[in-house]
């Protein structure tokens, strides 16, 4: 299947065998820098693989030029096509004696750990298009697992966000050659970007390895230094709560990272000290003077000999810009409008202003960032069509920041006066991890490339895209059956994914995730609501039944046979005015007709729900049920009552819990228990604000609402441990667990039967999960010790 070609060894002319990335650290080491040594496997090791593939699958005959073409806007077919392609490379086994050679290759790495980079070169050097889609693997130095991260990164060329995101950007017919760089990986102190401009050196730094700022979970630190001058002219420092490392022992894992909680001494300190710091502005000021053109690169910080050492991870030098890293300080650009981070990332892509009161609702072009006053429900399918939003209304909770989260796109809530700051059309930076939003003016317009990139004029393709969905296979972990029988132990504590849209389903069952603890019904059904109203619906309920029924199943399909909680519909008031209630424009959602309440005024609605779960619950078997804001018995018993006559609780694997988030739940537990209550889930969102008496919809408040969490903590213990005593699972869901660094340990601790997160958290809380269980087992192995 052919050589391989370390660093040191690569010529310019290799290019298309070694990739873009490896071609450029390779010139980077003759040059003197210092880079981690490694080798290529070269591209046409994939091409001789697939065509072998090509020869017993004739459907995947034309894989072996990687410029797959597929009808991205037939999603079923687009699903079919990839799992295809995705089995077929997992169950086809490399060639005994070319994973021999590789073998003996990684000996010279003396290394127990590895990281393998796609490096990928396209025509016209458009290969920045596939950044942040084509993730790097991490894995033991095992044949078993290293095999396995081979063929994960070969899969992933052909998943279904790839070949979604190729045809977007006008590549998907272009040929990709695409090499892996092969590295050895060692404990990092710090890690971070550099970027070069005219006027401004934009640096960024966090805490350990570069997961947790890819993956948008922390706010690096920044620093803006003078070009002119090569001196530091700002700095910010970052909201920065937790850190990746490498296991010291992965007890046969195959994912060797864990992730650690950082100190309040390290979240208040800056990840590059002064040295560091001059040591990059010093080595940026190099290459510039021995003739390279402006730069974006990665960089990481080592600890070797007690001393830290500097390397070189990733070289991007400035090209006609199809794609550039936004600069983190832009003193040219000043911020228009602030707000609430409630989904992080960065994008830049033109802005659509849309106004509350414009009928009918327009198109907004793939592509753009929307921009507009609040979301209700006939709103909110617009998020579909949008790489991030701007909304001057709502908080973390609101429909419009959960969704944005379920989709992974940056959101910015409570953002005041922005639709009058922004104009439709113009070029933005979308700061969601900063709460900021910026005019940028980095590069030129990249809507006049738009013929280059054959991308239609209505349909301007953004500067970057965030991977879809964030975090939804960990981007290191391998799917559920390619992990060993250890791995597949997993952990004491159940994690399940918060999540309402069919078209992700299947592709977050891949992860590592024992199936769905928050299906929110409402958020379901948006793809019904976008087509008529809810009033209008119901004028055909066999209609409404069979829309449920058949998104309910794409879910079933997904995660059989892992259960799937299905939370019935919470319709509040003003985000979702289908039915024309008279509620004044004034009246808090929370506080509304919404939940179980809502049944007794509209039951068909609550009808249609049950039928469409009684004819899948028949068929798979895999569904429970949660009621949504219960506040009192009686509600529970009127909804229980249903239930009873559609015979859902005669289904064995069948369960009916109620959401923990009204207050009263937990002196009333008991007699919900006695009244059929079979589990409960806390949601932190909603109990938090009635606990606190905070409104997260309200910006001003909503700043504040996080300062002190030790109520929240402990009514949390209450219920968690009053679930013990009348023993019921208790599962927790909602932007707490996130929010609160230390949480996840107290609800380990305390005895939670299982957390919910977000698709795009769900490695970084396997993680923290299996840290804390650790803690506590090594916690009582010590006390048993000593008793």
């Amino acid at each position: 299947m052919g050589k391989f070609y370390w660093l040191e060894e690569i010529e310019p002319t290799e290019v298309n065998l070694v990739g873009e990335k490896a071609l450029a650290l390779s010139q980077l080491g003759r040059l003197g820098y210092p880079i981690v040594p490694g080798f290529v496997i070269p591209s046409t090791t994939l091409k001789a693989f697939l065509k072998r593939l090509g020869e017993s699958e004739p459907l995947l005959v034309d894989l072996a030029d990687s410029s797959l073409y597929v009808d991205v806007d037939d999603y079923q077919a687009l699903q079919t096509l990839t799992r295809h392609i995705r089995v077929a490379i997992s169950s086809t086994p490399l060639e005994p004696d070319w994973l021999e050679d590789l073998s003996q290759e990684i000996k010279k790495l003396g290394t127990p750990t590895l990281i393998i980079r796609p490096s990928v070169t396209l025509p016209q050097k458009r290969e920045e298009h596939l950044h942040g889609v084509l993730m790097a693997q991490v894995c033991n130095n095992d044949p078993k697992v290293l095999e396995g991260a081979i063929k994960q990164l070969w899969a992933d060329l052909f998943s279904a966000k790839s070949l979604f995101y190729r045809q977007r950007m006008a590549i998907a017919r272009l040929p990709i050659h695409c090499a892996l760089l092969v590295q050895p990986l060692s404990n990092v102190v710090a890690s971070g970007t550099l970027t070069t401009d005219e006027q401004t050196w934009s640096i960024q730094s966090s805490w350990g390895l570069g997961q947790s700022w890819v993956r948008g979970e922390v706010d690096p630190d920044t620093y803006s230094i003078k070009a002119s001058q090569g001196i530091l002219s700002a700095k910010h420092l970052g909201h920065k709560t937790r850190a990746y490392e490498i296991l010291a022992q992965s007890d046969g894992r195959a994912n060797p990272l864990d992730v650690i909680a950082l100190t309040e001494a390290q979240q208040n300190d800056y990840a590059l000290d002064q040295q560091n710091l001059q040591d990059l502005i010093e080595l940026s000021r190099r290459l510039l003077e021995e003739g390279k053109q402006h730069f974006s690169l990665e960089w990481i910080l080592c600890s070797e000999s007690d001393k830290l050492q500097l390397y070189l991870t990733q070289f991007t030098p400035e090209r006609t810009p199809y794609y550039r890293p936004p600069p983190l300080v832009m003193e040219q650009s000043p911020v228009l409008v602030t707000g609430i981070p409630a989904s992080p990332g960065r994008v830049i892509a033109p802005a659509m202003v849309i106004l509350g009161n414009q009928k009918p609702r327009p198109q907004i072009p793939p592509g753009s960032i929307l921009v507009t006053q609040g979301l209700t429900s006939d709103w909110l399918p617009l998020l579909q069509h949008s790489i991030g939003i701007v909304l001057e209304m709502g908080g973390m909770t609101s429909h419009g920041a959960i969704m944005a989260r379920e989709l992974g796109i940056p959101a910015l809530v409570g953002a005041a006066h922005a639709t009058q700051q922004i104009q439709t059309g113009e070029l933005i930076l979308l700061d969601a991890t900063r709460g900021e939003v910026s005019r940028y003016t980095g590069i030129s317009d990249p809507l006049e490339e738009q013929e280059d990139r054959m991308t239609p004029a209505h349909s301007p393709s953004p500067s970057f895209v965030p991977p879809f969905p964030r975090g939804a296979r960990g981007d290191t972990a391998p799917a559920p059956e390619e992990l060993d029988e250890a791995e597949n132990d997993w952990l004491g504590t159940q994690l399940w994914a918060s999540i309402s849209q069919p078209d992700l389903a299947e592709e977050v069952a891949q992860g590592r995730v024992d199936g769905v603890g928050l299906l929110r019904a409402e958020m379901m059904m948006l793809g019904l609501l976008h087509q008529k109203s809810l009033a209008q619906w119901l004028e055909d309920p066999q209609a409404l039944v069979d829309g449920i029924r058949q998104r309910l199943e794409q879910f079933a399909v997904a995660f059989m046979p892992r259960p799937i909680f299905y939370r019935t519909t919470d319709w509040r008031f003003p985000e979702y005015p289908a039915l024309g209630e008279n509620w004044s424009e004034g009246v808090n959602p929370l506080m509304g007709l919404r939940g179980t309440y809502h049944y007794q005024f509209h039951p068909a609605l609550f009808e249609a729900e049950l039928k469409a779960l009684q004819a899948i619950q028949g068929r798979y078997g895999n569904f429970r049920v949660i009621l949504p804001f219960v506040r009192s018995v009686a509600e529970f018993r009127y909804c229980r009552d249903r239930l009873v006559e559609m015979g859902l609780l005669r289904s064995p694997t069948f369960q009916l819990w109620i959401m923990a988030e009204v207050p009263s739940v937990l002196f009333l537990l008991r007699d919900y228990i006695e009244a059929g209550v079979q589990g409960i889930a806390i949601g932190t969102n909603d109990l938090s604000q009635l606990l606190l008496g905070v409104d997260r919809e309200n910006p001003p408040l909503a700043r504040f609402y996080d300062q002190d969490a030790t109520a929240l903590k402990r009514m949390l213990q209450q219920l968690i441990t009053q679930a013990q005593t009348y023993q019921i699972p208790c599962s927790i869901c909602g932007q707490g667990v996130l929010e609160i660094p230390d949480l996840v340990d107290h609800l380990v601790e305390w005895g939670v039967t299982a957390i919910s997160v977000e698709p795009h958290a769900l490695e970084s809380t396997y993680q923290t999960l299996a840290r804390a269980e650790k803690r506590l087992l090594l916690a009582a192995a010590r006390l048993k010790m000593d008793g």
